[in-house]
């Protein structure tokens, strides 16, 4: 038992205030205990003496055990209140039941006051233990609605009908980005499957029903058409889930993610390559009870728990799964384009391949590092630049130069999107300083620094002590894709981009706002 126990007895009768006194000694060894008989001293002591528990009268001079329980859920919702009185009928106990009491316990069956308090004890841990399950599921909803934000996909669960059918129950994530559709209009026009594809339609039912009938997951692609009429690829991941009672499956959850860019990638290696392959988802229940209920009450609160515990768990298996999906598909690109410049001869084009595998693999490392975290919010900057400066190193160097380099990230709180376009910021001039600023040379320096500017303003520089840009070089008019893009990724971040030519070498500063 809880020795540092505070119960608040509302009581005019002080004979009263100790016969209440003599029971709970009775269960509990050490407690702490105040007795008012006015609501100002009531309301005082509310915050002041912070009680676990509240014994009241219900007829009083001042005040009645109704408006006792009334102020008690204004004012501290969590705590039980036992009612303890003199005479009450069955009409009168039964409103005060209703009206958010506990129990009730008449003076002349007082030792029946021991049995009311154990129980008040126990509803008081379920409701501490339901507020912290709410505040979990509250935190990873929060998760979820960060990483919809940054995603292209989204997510979905569907109810499997007793007839085959399904219906759309819950839709996150970039759905209307993605089809062009609000929620409500593909409701409107027939759901889901009104969006797919005629010449896929027949399959991608036929995938439904095989999830329903079999209980097995489900990887899907085809095609749907969006509201301006253009036809884009998907990639539909299903999972069934299986109801015990019913014995089948009920619901499906999933993810599906636009791979429209594969696809064309992928035809137009096939057209290069013949022997290229294609590769590629009640508020608490009100406490409305008597003696004889307690039990279906703990039944029913379980049963709650257990559903909020089983969402927690779906959720962050799905915001993992689509960060694993996302870096595996990217692996799978850069592996594609590291195949094809095998059959490429033009060293324009091979340069042009290697370049984009550095760019899609700048953008891998950041979700894997998002698969990997369990705080989708707060990413190591740092360990992911040096992981990005140690990819390039290996894959720009030349085997004659020897390149020193120094990297000091300060850690600040930077957002995902920021963090994708700085790593591709990096990638760009830092691939440019080992193709271009130490040709001729056997030895150089790359420095890669971020620190505060001032109270609102990060700034990202990079310098080499190479043989510096031309001296009428416009980097803001130039052919340079890898410079073109810094300017519009720099914009992107609402950031300013200042070149500066060094006594040796270049030095580009990136200044954006601290908490973009």
């Amino acid at each position: 038992m809880d020795k540092s126990m505070r119960i608040l007895i509302v009581e005019d009768q002080p004979n009263d205030v100790e016969l209440a006194v003599r029971e709970i000694k009775k269960i509990i060894e050490t407690f702490n205990f105040q007795s008012v008989d006015n609501p100002d001293d009531f309301l005082k002591a509310i915050p002041n003496f912070q009680p676990d528990l509240i014994i009241s009268d219900y007829l009083m001079p001042l005040f009645t055990g109704l408006d006792v329980i009334r102020l008690t859920k204004e004012h501290a919702p969590l705590v039980p209140v036992i009612i303890f009185t003199g005479s009450i009928n069955e009409e009168t106990a039964a409103e005060a039941v209703k009206s958010g009491a506990v129990d009730y316990v008449l003076k002349d069956n007082y030792k029946r006051l021991q049995q009311a308090i154990l129980y008040a004890i126990e509803i008081k841990k379920m409701w501490q233990e339901r507020v912290l399950s709410e505040e979990k599921l509250r935190i990873s909803e929060e998760r979820y609605r960060l990483i919809s934000s940054i995603t292209t996909d989204y997510m979905f669960t569907a109810e499997i009908k007793k007839d085959g059918s399904h219906e759309m129950e819950w839709i996150g994530g970039a759905f209307e980005k993605m089809t062009g559709y609000t929620i409500e209009e593909c409701k409107a026009i027939g759901g889901f499957n009104a969006l797919v594809h005629p010449d896929d339609l027949n399959r991608s039912e036929r995938n439904i029903k095989n999830i329903s009938e079999s209980n097995t997951p489900n990887i899907d692609e085809f095609r749907f058409i969006k509201k301006n009429g253009e036809i884009r690829w998907v990639r539909a991941y299903a999972h069934p889930v299986w109801d015990k009672k019913e014995k089948r499956v009920v619901r499906m959850y999933g993810a599906v993610q636009d791979i429209n860019d594969r696809k064309v990638a992928e035809e137009e290696l096939v057209k290069l390559n013949a022997d290229l392959e294609n590769i590629v988802k009640e508020r608490t229940i009100e406490l409305e009870r008597t003696n004889t209920n307690l039990l279906v009450e703990i039944e029913e609160r379980t049963k709650a728990e257990e559903l909020i515990n089983q969402q927690l768990m779906e959720k962050e298996i799905l915001l993992k799964e689509v960060h694993h999906r996302v870096k595996n598909n990217m692996q799978v690109i850069i592996s594609m384009l590291n195949l094809q410049s095998s059959f490429v001869k033009n060293k324009k084009i091979v340069s042009i391949l290697h370049d984009s595998q550095s760019r899609i693999k700048t953008m891998a490392l950041i979700h894997e590092k998002l698969y990997q975290t369990k705080d989708f919010s707060n990413i190591d900057f740092s360990e992911y630049v040096y992981n990005l400066f140690e990819y390039l190193y290996s894959s720009f160097r030349s085997s004659n130069q020897e390149i020193e380099y120094n990297i000091n990230i300060k850690k600040y709180q930077i957002n995902i999107d920021t963090i994708i376009s700085l790593g591709l910021i990096i990638n760009e001039l830092t691939s440019n300083s080992f193709k271009y600023a130490f040709e001729g040379m056997s030895k150089g320096k790359i420095n890669i620094l971020l620190d505060k500017k001032d109270d609102k303003t990060l700034v990202l520089s990079l310098d080499d002590n190479g043989k510096g840009l031309p001296a009428n070089f416009d980097y803001k008019n130039t052919d340079s894709l890898g410079l073109q893009l810094v300017c519009l990724l720099t914009e992107q971040i609402q950031g300013k981009l200042e070149v500066k030519n060094l006594n040796k070498g270049t030095k580009f500063l990136v200044f954006f706002p601290l908490n973009n």
